[in-house]
């Protein structure tokens, strides 16, 4: 639904792959690949919804490391019928959390 918000006037690229970023005066210069060949274009504005790995945190915050940490996915047969969810904080434990989602039977 978020992306309805956007204007016409606004190009959106998908499925592409970016490759290098930098600031020049007032504009953003962008080079990346999309449909097997690359292209380069300036914009005002640079929104980063490229992930955990972001290449825009990366260039804007360079010396900003990320805290990594390892997931464990596990699939458990479900007992109850009504699908629940359930999330777990606990930081005596760790500054983690965890969660549970039930869906289709598991």
């Amino acid at each position: 639904w978020m992306k309805s918000l956007i204007p016409t006037s606004v190009e959106v690229y998908h499925d592409s792959l970016c490759r290098k970023i930098w600031r020049e005066d007032d504009k953003w210069h962008v080079i990346f690949r999309a449909d097997g060949w690359e292209q380069h274009i300036t914009a005002r504005y640079l929104v980063g919804a490229d992930g955990a790995n972001s290449m825009v945190r990366r260039h804007l915050y360079p010396d900003h490391q990320i805290r990594k940490y390892v997931a464990i996915q596990q699939w458990f047969a479900e007992k109850h019928p009504v699908p629940f969810y359930s999330c777990i904080f606990d930081n005596a434990i760790t500054d983690c959390y965890s969660w549970s989602i039930s869906k289709d039977g598991y």
